[in-house]
């Protein structure tokens, strides 16, 4: 038999943990053409058949379970090594992987530059999601994660940066042209995706009368959204807050917000290019703690006018 390419069981990795070769192609960054073909080769070569092709994705054979074990073992050695050797970098050089939400990368864009201004030779790549990587499995260096309390016990090390609340944001003109008050309402929320029109979070909102329309389920969506006259937009306030052209429509009320924690694995600890990236992220959401507490100045709408106030 010839020797097994582990390239080859990497692409079967990220397959069997999709269960589709689309998905899989898109986390490898190749065509899922392209993936089939090599997890074709690999079954051809190995003599047995690793998927059965099932109307709802790829299911493993009996072959296929052994084969997952036997990779995710050697994946495993690999990634241990390979975090070990990086904890003993000390060169504040080479490449260092950030994964976070979509919604943090214009507040911290400008950090950013000032990092790789600082530190020209380290390769600074940001993995823009809202889907949590492994870090153990060194799918990224760093990770921004957002929790209601505490992040899981899974074995990393790290330390809340964050504390960000929300608030109803509008543009003048949406307010001044709609009724919050009258029976039914004419002003309504701006959807997230939820199947009823009244969830949770407008029920707990400081306007729990007026329903939910539309499908927007991404912060960049809601914003534009809010932006052209689409509604009423509940926008993290660092988000809402810096927007020019919209204003609160009420303060952050009962919102209890998400914590924000910077994450990586403890063998990487002493690395000098991960430590840095940590020291300017905590310096980063220091400076701004006002603005993601939604405790910044900032213009709130009365029905007479709107005025300058510091929320609390």
């Amino acid at each position: 038999m010839a020797q097994i390419s582990w390239d080859d069981l990497h692409i079967f990795l990220e397959v069997a943990r999709a269960g589709s070769l689309r998905r899989a192609g898109q986390r490898l960054g190749m065509n899922h053409s392209t993936a089939s073909r090599r997890i074709a080769a690999l079954e051809e070569q190995l003599g047995a058949r690793l998927f059965d092709r099932m109307p709802s994705g790829l299911v493993l054979t009996p072959s296929g379970d052994r084969v997952l074990a036997a990779a995710e073992k050697m994946r495993g050695e690999v990634d241990d090594l390979a975090r070990q050797l990086l904890g003993e970098d000390d060169r504040l050089a080479g490449p260092v992987r950030l994964t976070l939400p979509a919604h943090f990368v214009t507040l911290l864009m400008p950090h950013f530059g000032r990092f790789q201004d600082a530190y020209p030779e380290i390769d600074l790549q940001l993995h823009v999601s809202y889907e949590r990587v492994s870090l153990t499995r060194r799918e990224a260096d760093v990770a921004l994660r957002l929790v209601r309390e505490q992040p899981a016990a899974d074995g990393l090390i790290g330390r809340k940066v964050a504390h960000y609340v929300s608030a109803p944001y509008a543009t003048p003109a949406y307010l001044e042209g709609h009724s919050l008050a009258a029976d039914p309402p004419t002003a309504h929320w701006i959807g997230w995706g939820d199947e009823e029109a009244f969830p949770a979070w407008v029920l707990g909102s400081a306007f729990p009368t007026l329903p939910a329309r539309g499908s927007f389920e991404d912060g960049a969506a809601q914003l534009a959204a809010v932006r052209e006259g689409l509604g009423i937009a509940m926008l993290p306030c660092f988000m809402g807050d810096l927007e020019p052209g919209l204003v609160r429509a009420a303060g952050p009320g009962n919102d209890r917000g998400w914590n924000l924690w910077a994450l990586t694995h403890p063998d990487l600890r002493q690395t000098a290019r991960v430590r840095a990236l940590l020291d300017m992220l905590y310096a980063a959401f220091d400076e701004h703690k006002a603005l993601l507490e939604g405790r910044r100045p900032t213009a709130v709408w009365t029905p007479d006018r709107v005025r300058q106030a510091t929320a609390h």
